[in-house]
């Protein structure tokens, strides 16, 4: 995934929770791209990417009042085989090893967020370069096997 060449829209806001309310909208208007396909992939891709750039807002750049805020950038291209996005930010050192995994049976309110995105994507990555955290998430279309049927 990192050697596509990223030629898509972006969209770059604040990091915090209220301005992540602007990225249903910007997703629905790249999804169209993917004409009858967008319905069924809207809810996938907004919940994975909603989740990346929640970690983003509480981890990358801090929960603590008055902590510097910086932007997320989302960037997405849509190809004949899939949708792909990137988020971007300047925000602290991030490593989705030592990131401790909900524990079944034990219910509790956080820690959801990369399980989540990791199941609705087809692929997650993440890297850190040149002061910036990027996660990769890839979409993969349906389209044939749609169209192709049982």
């Amino acid at each position: 995934m990192t050697g596509r060449q990223r030629t898509g829209t972006v969209l770059t806001m604040s990091a915090d929770a209220l301005s992540l309310r602007r990225l249903t909208q910007w997703l629905a208007d790249v999804l169209a791209a993917t004409g009858s396909e967008s319905t069924v992939l809207q809810a996938r891709v907004e919940l994975a990417v909603h989740e990346i750039c929640m970690n983003v807002v509480d981890h990358a750049y801090g929960t603590e009042d008055g902590a510097e805020r910086g932007d997320i950038a989302v960037e997405a291209a849509v190809d004949a085989d899939a949708v792909r996005i990137w988020v971007t930010d300047c925000g602290g050192r991030f490593d989705p090893e030592t990131a401790p995994p909900p524990v079944p049976g034990r219910p509790q309110v956080r820690g959801y967020g990369l399980v989540i995105a990791g199941k609705l994507t087809d692929d997650l990555g993440y890297r850190r370069e040149t002061g910036r955290n990027t996660w990769t998430l890839r979409f993969d279309r349906t389209h044939d096997k749609q169209e192709a049927g049982p």
